[in-house]
């Protein structure tokens, strides 16, 4: 049978019994004293011990008081910490406890509730990181949709920017030169509304499986592209830029019903960089148009 301190009932008898078992000594011991030790006394030797017996008498009522009023504040004190705890518990554990609490003593229910706070805890804890897994791959998932074209699935003008910005402090800081390749689809505006759209998209599926991985590849515009070569000399950036104009030429571009569009080629300019990007970017621009007013499908952007 468990009972609760709390219990007033309990407590009262509790702290009753407490209060006798200390008292009953005492009061033997002065019944024992009036009725066998003094009577034995001439008056003198009782005026003679009456301040010894005073003393020892009140000192051991004093200790027995504080005993009593230590043991009083130890309930109250356990009572209270044990209503605090219900009352956190009862704001995250579920009500289905609340029958258990009724039966257990003080400390069986701050150890029960203690056992399930710590369990309702680490259920939080797994909540927490299934939720910021979830939100850094929703983070992922958004900075992709920010930074990419749709229908080509090639980076946007605006990421183009960020990342040539950054290309180019690196290369001032470390004192390297990096390529940048412009290119575009040759007669774009005979395949129409359409077909143009069809021939992007499949474009922009040939430029990331021909394109290694230290290129990255961005649309700049309708008919617009580039991308960024971060590592190699000329001779890599021409190799790299021939291999794709040669994908290009090979691939077998169709439409939505299959039929093909006919052969699709690309113009390419490439320019290396030397100390600003907007002069970069103007090379690459200078040599893709003289690639296009010469009919070669690449051009290479001689240093000013």
């Amino acid at each position: 049978m468990s009972v609760s301190i709390t219990d007033k009932r309990f407590r009262r008898v509790f702290v009753s019994f407490f209060l006798l078992s200390c008292m009953m000594p005492l009061l033997v011991m002065i019944l024992m004293v009036y009725q066998y030790t003094v009577p034995l006394l001439t008056p003198g030797q009782f005026d003679a011990l009456r301040p010894v017996y005073s003393t020892g008498l009140s000192t051991v009522l004093v200790f027995q008081i504080l005993g009593f009023f230590l043991l009083l504040w130890w309930v109250n004190s356990l009572e209270t910490l044990t209503r605090e705890i219900e009352s956190i518990s009862s704001q995250h554990l579920s009500k289905n406890i609340v029958p258990l609490m009724q039966k257990t003593n003080e400390l069986e229910k701050i150890s029960v509730l203690v056992r399930r706070l710590g369990e309702t805890l680490q259920e939080k804890v797994h909540q927490v990181d299934a939720d910021a897994t979830q939100i850094k791959a929703l983070s992922a998932r958004l900075t992709f949709l920010a930074s990419t074209d749709e229908l080509t699935q090639l980076y946007n003008k605006r990421y183009f920017k960020q990342k040539l910005s950054e290309a180019a402090r690196r290369a001032q800081k470390i004192g390297m030169s990096f390529w940048l390749v412009r290119f575009e689809v040759d007669h774009f505006s005979s395949f129409g509304e359409k077909n143009g759209d069809q021939v992007l998209k499949e474009l922009g599926q040939v430029v990331r499986k021909h394109l290694p991985t230290m290129a990255m590849p961005f649309r700049m515009g309708r008919n617009e592209f580039a991308f960024i070569l971060s590592s190699g000399d000329g001779r890599e950036a021409a190799k790299v830029t021939h291999r794709l104009s040669r994908a290009v030429a090979e691939h077998h571009f169709n439409d939505d019903a299959g039929l093909p569009l006919g052969s699709v080629t690309i113009s390419c300019g490439i320019a290396g960089f030397r100390d600003d990007p907007a002069v970069l970017y103007a090379d690459a621009w200078r040599a893709l148009a003289t690639a296009q007013r010469n009919g070669r499908p690449i051009e290479v952007a001689a240093a000013a």
